[in-house]
């Protein structure tokens, strides 16, 4: 079920194949004499009983991500939750996650938009204390992730849609956003859906982004976003939180 949600997650994502997009790397990709090489990003995520906290970045092999070619990426991702078990001692499990992976791409350039492409290899490790076998994400695994990138971008108007699978643990992620734009001010609903082999969890909330120069040709995205979070952990093993809100902030930038 939850290898199905994934595919149909990133199905989503490339199905938008047939809509021109904007470059996927966020900030002002023409940023003057010196087209943008790559983009760097970081960013928290707090939900009930889950702390995330990741960073990553987007490189153009052509050296312009403005243009249409080849893309390598690496994220990395820290996750501390906690959830109950009565089976173990105490009843209460401590987990840590952690998540590195390498994929190379390609991303197509239109008129307005962008949509990126890539494979590659996820590393995922979960730490619990006390161990818990009851829970199969536990441990390490490595396995082959895919993701798509999309995103067209008008005057007025914005459009994303991210997803991505991974063979570790069975993981997945999905987001998608409709945006207003006024001057350097986006917002708009975010819908998300996110899980593994413990969890399923669904997210209806709302996002802002503010554009930001620290110099001519430096832009900086920094986006909040909230809602609520519905989960679906029938055994309560949601590495990102159970039922509650949710808040995140992320900061892009691009050189």
């Amino acid at each position: 079920m939850r290898f199905l949600c994934g595919a149909l997650a990133l199905i989503f994502s490339v199905g938008a194949l047939a809509v021109p997009t904007p470059a996927s790397a966020g900030g002002d990709l023409n940023r003057g004499p010196d087209p943008t090489r790559f983009v760097v990003y970081s960013g928290t995520d707090i939900a009930d009983d889950s702390n995330y906290f990741y960073t990553g970045v987007l490189v153009a092999l052509n050296h312009d991500l403005s243009r249409s070619g080849l893309v390598l990426s690496a994220f990395f991702g820290y996750a501390a939750y906690e959830y109950t078990n009565v089976a173990v001692a105490g009843g209460v499990v401590d987990g840590d996650g952690v998540e590195v992976d390498a994929l190379l791409g390609y991303m197509f350039v239109g008129n307005g938009g962008s949509l990126t492409i890539s494979v590659g290899v996820d590393h995922q490790n979960h730490d619990l204390t006390p161990n818990d076998p009851a829970n199969s994400v536990r441990g390490s695994e490595t396995g082959f992730k895919v993701a798509a990138d999309l995103n067209r971008e008008g005057e007025h108007h914005l459009l994303s849609v991210i997803g991505n699978y991974s063979t570790a643990f069975d993981s997945y992620w999905t987001r998608g956003r409709l945006g207003l734009k006024h001057n350097r001010l986006t917002i708009g609903p975010e819908a998300i859906a996110l899980g593994d082999e413990g969890f399923d969890a669904q997210r209806v909330g709302a996002f802002a982004t503010a554009t930001l120069h620290l110099n001519p040709y430096s832009p900086m995205d920094v986006t909040v976003s909230g809602g609520f979070q519905f989960s679906d952990d029938d055994n309560g093993f949601g590495s990102r939180g159970g039922d509650g809100g949710y808040a995140a902030v992320n900061f892009s930038f691009a050189y």
